[in-house]
């Protein structure tokens, strides 16, 4: 438990554009940090957007599927995401994508 406590201070942001031809077409952002009740890391996806020109055509699959690998590179044992209540689209793509509905948070063991 002394360990845990000890990596509580660490956040690692990451960042990820995606662009073609020098124009930004998305972006996801992911923290990477202990959690106190887990044995490993976890990921925290904190923003995705695509341009509406790249929606529906896997853009944001491809960034999330990045930020997947990302996380198991770092040695997480979950990635997860928060998602408005109302956000009912956004929350049909993330189930998609493999993540699981649990209570209002969505996860995904890694």
């Amino acid at each position: 438990m002394l360990d845990r406590l000890k990596r509580l201070d660490h956040r690692d942001p990451v960042f990820v554009l995606d662009d073609e031809e020098g124009t930004a077409i998305g972006l996801i952002a992911l923290h990477l940090g202990p959690q106190l009740h887990r044995a490993l890391p976890v990921a925290r996806i904190t923003a995705l957007v695509v341009t509406d020109a790249r929606r529906g055509r896997d853009q944001g699959l491809v960034l999330v599927q990045h930020a997947i690998g990302l996380a198991r590179e770092r040695g997480c044992g979950l990635i997860e995401l928060t998602s408005r209540l109302e956000r009912q689209a956004a929350h049909g793509f993330y189930e998609a994508a493999g993540f699981t509905r649990t209570a209002h948070r969505l996860s995904r063991d890694l």
